[in-house]
């Protein structure tokens, strides 16, 4: 009786990943089993990585672009970007933004001392919640920080809080609501708008 011939199987390739990461395109390919991660910026290439699935090479991709910008901060050490730097970033980034974003950024901008709760930023954007506004805040933040990166503070879940890209958290009552805080504009950020003339 003859012996059975083994018969490889096919391997069945994973789905492409292709996404914005802010500004960038984030691109994942398995070709021939290697999972290789590119994050773009127009034709410059960020970040590149390989992994043993789509999804681990999209995870790498993100943590490796993280610790770069890291050490990007910590290169800079105590010294904060200067107005231009921060004026060039917002030229950059503003056309990738929402009209709900720029409405957010523009109305805090015009208001007192630059301070806005989030609901108030909800209803500049035209949102119904300020849940929206901790997303697309949150979002505008991060196309941002892609450009101009600092040290952040960390959610519970130990990621970045990318609103804070954008302003610092200004006083507020002892016990209040999310959608009482009150985000004040980083001065900086304002110059940066006033420079890049989108004010």
């Amino acid at each position: 009786m003859k012996k059975p011939i083994a018969v490889a199987a096919r391997r069945t390739p994973e789905k492409d990943i292709v996404e914005k990461f802010g500004p960038y395109d984030l691109v994942v390919r398995d070709r021939d089993g290697k999972h290789r991660g590119v994050l773009w910026k127009g034709g410059e290439q960020l970040v590149a990585v390989t992994a043993a699935s789509n999804a681990e090479a999209r995870a790498l991709l993100e943590s490796s672009y993280y610790a770069m910008r890291d050490e990007q901060v910590a290169a800079r050490g105590a010294l904060d970007l200067d107005d231009q730097a921060i004026a060039t970033a917002l030229e950059f980034v503003w056309p990738h933004l929402n009209p709900g974003q720029k409405a957010m950024l523009l109305t805090q901008y015009r208001a007192p001392q630059r301070r806005m709760t989030s609901t108030e930023l909800a209803s500049a954007a035209g949102y119904k919640t300020h849940s929206a506004v901790n997303l697309w805040y949150g979002k505008a933040g991060l196309m941002f920080f892609h450009e101009a990166p600092r040290r952040l503070p960390t959610g519970k879940d130990g990621r970045p809080v990318f609103s804070f890209t954008l302003s610092i958290e200004g006083e507020k009552p002892q016990n209040c609501d999310k959608k009482d805080w009150v985000w004040e504009m980083r001065p900086e950020v304002a110059r940066g708008l006033e420079i890049a003339a989108v004010t």
